[in-house]
């Protein structure tokens, strides 16, 4: 038997370049939208009204995901994530405030490596993970 060595088909699940340079895409908006929610939510947390007025701010919050639902886009996906860093500003102030940095430091840190974790896996294995919607 005779084994043609030249010619490899790779699987079917390989992400295409194509595939790659949209996923590019998509972590560059999303890293630009998580360093504008902790802009906003950093900025919050220096101010008074937002803590007087946190429950309206997580009102509106709210509300911008149906905006978001209806009217896809950039602007709107900033909108959100402006109202969410601004809602949550303050309660992360609020701790931060109380001695308890560590434990805020301690969940931006496990939710940045859980985060890199998958997105290393995803990309390393490069499978279509496209199933899990």
């Amino acid at each position: 038997m005779r084994v043609n060595v030249g010619t490899y088909t790779p699987p079917e699940s390989v992400v295409s370049t194509d595939a790659m340079a949209y996923l590019k895409q998509i972590y560059a908006l999303l890293s630009a939208s998580l360093l504008f929610s902790v802009a906003t939510g950093y900025t919050a947390m220096g101010l008074r009204f937002a803590y007087e007025y946190r429950m309206v701010f997580a009102i509106a919050a709210f509300l911008s995901v149906f905006l978001v639902m209806s009217k896809p886009g950039t602007p709107t996906l900033f909108l959100f994530t402006g109202l969410m860093g601004f809602s949550v500003g303050p309660i992360v102030g609020t701790y931060i405030g109380m001695g308890m940095a560590g434990i805020v430091g301690q969940a931006m840190a496990m939710t940045g490596a859980a985060t890199l974790g998958l997105s290393f896996y995803a990309l390393t294995t490069k499978r279509d993970l496209s199933f899990m919607r």
